[in-house]
C-alpha cells in the first residue's frame, strides 16, 4: 500500500461524527484519546483540531512518518510506534480509544485486552469506517461494480459484515452498543477518482500493464459521468461505540 497516496486521496470523516460524539458525552471536555491504527492521521487530525490530546498509535513506519509530518504543528499530538495488540502506552493512558478504518485489521482477543489495559474513566471505545453505499446513485453503482471487478471487495467488507462480525466481537450484542451513520459524499476530479484505487492494498504495482488497465478503466468511468469535472462517490461514515468493561 502506498501511504502517500492514501494520505492524499482517501476521504476524511464528516464533522457530524465529532458533534455526535460530543453530544453523547464520549468526547466531552479535554479528553485524552488513543487513536489506534491511526495511519496517516486523517481522524487524528480531526481530534486534535477539536482540542483533544491524542496518542496516534500506528505500527507501519511509512504511515506513521506521514502522520508525524502532517501533524507536527499540534503540540497535543504524540506519535507512538505500537499496534492494537501492543500499544506501548502505559495503563490508564487514555479515554476514549478510537479506531478509524482500522479495527477490522486487529487481532480481536489481544486487542480487546490491550484496550482494557490502557482505558480509564468512562472506558469508551469508538470505531468508524467510510463505506461506499452506491444504491440509488447511477454513478455510485457503476463505480462500485468497476472497483470490485478490478480490485475485489474492500478489506473491511460491507457494513453488514462490520456490524455482525467486527463490532459484535469488540462491543458485544447490538443492545450493548450504539451506532451512527453520517453521509460523507466525496467529490472527485479524474485524478482523485483514480488515487484511492492506487492506494488500495489490492492495487497492482504502478507502471505495470495491470495497473494501467485499472487506471484507464476508472478514467473512462469518470469521463462518462462527470459534471463540471467532478463525480461524487457516495460514501457514508458508520460509527460504532460502546464501553469496554475492565476485567
Amino acid at each position: 500500500m502506498d501511504f502517500g497516496l492514501y494520505a492524499r486521496y482517501r476521504p476524511s470523516y464528516p464533522a457530524s461524527v465529532l458533534n455526535m460524539l460530543r453530544e453523547s458525552g464520549i468526547l466531552d471536555g479535554s479528553r485524552t484519546v488513543a487513536d489506534i491504527g491511526s495511519g496517516t492521521g486523517l481522524f487524528t487530525d480531526l481530534l486534535l483540531r477539536a482540542g483533544h490530546e491524542v496518542f496516534g498509535v500506528e505500527p507501519d513506519d511509512d504511515a506513521r512518518a506521514i502522520a508525524e509530518r502532517r501533524l507536527a504543528r499540534h503540540s497535543a499530538f504524540t506519535s507512538v510506534d505500537g499496534s492494537a495488540e501492543r500499544t506501548n502506552l502505559p495503563a490508564g493512558a487514555a479515554d476514549p480509544v478510537t479506531a478509524a478504518s482500522s479495527m477490522h485489521w486487529f487481532r480481536q482477543d489481544t486487542a480487546v485486552a490491550e484496550m482494557r489495559r490502557i482505558l480509564r474513566g468512562t472506558r469508551w471505545c469508538v470505531a468508524l469506517w467510510n463505506f461506499r453505499e452506491p444504491a440509488g446513485s447511477e454513478f455510485g453503482e457503476a463505480f462500485d461494480r468497476r472497483w470490485r471487478d478490478l480490485l475485489g471487495p474492500p478489506p473491511a467488507g460491507d457494513r453488514s459484515k462490520i456490524e455482525n462480525e467486527v463490532a459484535e466481537g469488540f462491543f458485544g450484542a447490538a443492545s450493548h452498543r450504539g451506532s451512527f451513520v453520517a453521509p460523507n459524499p466525496f467529490p472527485c476530479n479524474e485524478s482523485q477518482l483514480v488515487g484511492p484505487a492506487a492506494s488500495s492494498s489490492k492495487a497492482p504495482p504502478l507502471d505495470t500493464p495491470a495497473w494501467m488497465r485499472v487506471e484507464d478503466s476508472l478514467r473512462s468511468l469518470h469521463s462518462e459521468f462527470e459534471e463540471d469535472g467532478l463525480v461524487w462517490v457516495p460514501y457514508v461514515t458508520y460509527v460504532c461505540f460502546g464501553r469496554l468493561a475492565l476485567r
